[in-house]
């Protein structure tokens, strides 16, 4: 579903970038001048654009890489571009080569870059480095596949790749966005535009057939949204040596309309004026001597030490300037020229096998060792992942142990918390027996204090009746010794008197034996 959605957004971009027009290659988009590159050249595109290595900027086409062994060259903007957050960047170029070969050179990079490596052109295959931080649509001509291919062409593989700099892109095993076309020996340029419009990145390809832009790939990458530079890189190999041409080289802001449709025209306009003085400087240079152009230049410096009046002094000033201008158009002139016959001679100049050999040993030497470092940073990757599986690993173990001694802490909490439940269901059972036991003792002692209340009242009561009892004794003493005094009186002798004194010795001693009981009793509940 996600595929499917890029796929939508990425062809309705392309369909409103289209321009109704007759061109089928112009955006009614606003054109960026100072990231504009055209032939015929202007002079004042030597100050926006910078090359390095074997690449050189001639009055018609930009030599990426000349169709010689083992050339590499460089192409970029000087300026950052000021549409971070969407641009599309249209290029035109040109590969092959005079023999119209199956099999390629190397190929050549299209490159959006946070910064540009000026020295970087010699450390990759493709012209620069793989370390690059930003985003690299190579062209690889060394990759050969049949998928779309139409009429029996030899496609060619466009790749895309996204970096921060801290790892080498591998193009040979990386293939997550790439297609297939054909591009090389074409007999016109191909035209391939880069959109960008955050976070999505498409690459199409201007099919001559239909007269439209193809899809080649899409993918979704918020990391470019920083004032890059624009670079290109190319290789001409060595087995099969192409050339790679520039033609133009366009930045559109597909936020902004047209509002400079004249630009290009006037631009060209300027460009063939600028190209016709340089063909007059030229026939003035080849059909003059050496003589007569020093005369001339010290005849230019004698008339104006001569010139005396300020005012004649300041008109003279435009006069020298286009005189100086013309020599400086000379140059240029003379130096496309000596570059043109250095290909041509170049081109002409057979090449000892000695030499094919010593190159052809020297590329595979250098394939045989980026072969080498793909498989070093192969194994490094692989390394890289054991150790995350291995730091993985280790951390599922930690994991493990920690759940196991979780649970272990926890079989260990639910002893001591059934502990602590059943210690504290035998404080509450001694609580409840000790309350009972409180009740218990309480009952006893309301039993002992009712126990002491009856005692104390049966003391009292024997009290009250040892007191009755001992009254009641001297009462009846009392009424004995009556009886005997009445006795006496009386004088009952003899046989009377016998039994009185019995019973007056029986009473006393019912008494006493009375008296002693009742002191025993007394003694024991005391």
């Amino acid at each position: 579903m996600k595929s499917f959605l890029i796929l939508s957004l990425s062809l309705a971009l392309s369909s409103a970038l289209d321009y109704e027009g007759t061109d089928p290659h112009s955006l009614h988009l606003r054109l960026e001048q100072n990231h504009y590159l055209d032939f015929p050249l202007m002079r004042k595109d030597f100050t926006h654009w910078e090359t390095h290595g074997a690449a050189v900027l001639l009055k018609s086409k930009c030599v990426l890489a000349p169709e010689t062994r083992d050339k590499k060259g460089l192409l970029y903007s000087k300026l950052p571009n000021p549409n971070a957050g969407g641009w599309v960047f249209e290029v035109a170029f040109d590969m092959g080569n005079e023999g119209k070969t199956a099999r390629g050179g190397t190929g050549m990079g299209v490159f959006y870059l946070k910064n540009v490596d000026q020295v970087s052109h010699k450390e990759s295959i493709f012209g620069y480095t793989n370390r690059f931080e930003g985003l690299g649509v190579y062209v690889n001509t060394i990759m050969k596949g049949g998928e779309g291919g139409r009429k029996g062409e030899s496609q060619t593989a466009i790749q895309g790749f996204v970096n921060d700099g801290s790892r080498p892109i591998n193009v040979f095993s990386e293939k997550k966005h790439m297609c297939w076309r054909n591009v090389r020996n074409r007999g016109q340029p191909v035209h391939m535009r880069l959109q960008y419009q955050e976070p999505l990145m498409t690459v199409t390809v201007f099919d001559p057939d239909t007269q439209l832009y193809d899809l080649c790939f899409s993918f979704e990458t918020p990391s470019l949204s920083f004032p890059g530079h624009f670079l290109l890189s190319g290789s001409s190999g060595v087995h099969n040596p192409d050339h790679i041409y520039v033609h133009s080289l366009k930045l559109y802001d597909p936020k902004t309309p047209a509002n400079n449709d004249h630009f290009q025209e006037a631009r060209h306009t300027k460009a063939e004026r600028e190209n016709e003085e340089q063909r007059e400087a030229k026939d003035l240079f080849e059909h003059h001597s050496e003589q007569d152009l020093a005369s001339a230049l010290s005849g230019i410096s004698r008339g104006a030490m001569h010139v005396r009046d300020p005012a004649e002094m300041i008109q003279s000033v435009p006069v020298q300037h286009n005189k100086l201008t013309h020599k400086v158009q000379e140059v240029l002139t003379q130096v496309s020229v000596n570059n043109d016959l250095f290909f041509e001679t170049m081109r002409g100049i057979p090449q000892l096998d000695s030499y094919n050999q010593l190159n052809d040993k020297l590329f595979s030497f250098r394939l045989r060792v980026d072969q080498v470092n793909q498989l070093l940073d192969t194994d490094l990757k692989k390394l890289s992942t054991f150790d995350k599986s291995l730091k993985t690993l280790k951390h599922t173990n930690n994991l493990q142990k920690g759940l196991l001694q979780r649970e272990v802490n926890n079989q260990h909490t639910k002893k001591l918390q059934y502990d602590l439940q059943e210690v504290e269901r035998m404080f509450q059972q001694i609580t409840v027996q000790f309350k009972d036991y409180q009740q218990a003792m309480e009952a006893l002692g309301n039993k002992v204090r009712r126990e002491a209340g009856f005692t104390q009242k049966l003391e009292e009561e024997r009290r009250q009746f040892a007191k009755e009892m001992s009254g009641r004794l001297v009462y009846d003493m009392g009424e004995i010794d009556e009886v005997f005094n009445e006795m006496e009186v009386a004088q009952v002798g003899g046989w009377g008197n016998t039994v009185l004194n019995i019973g007056m010795g029986l009473v006393i001693a019912v008494s006493a034996m009375l008296w002693v009981k009742m002191n025993k009793f007394e003694t024991k509940n005391e």
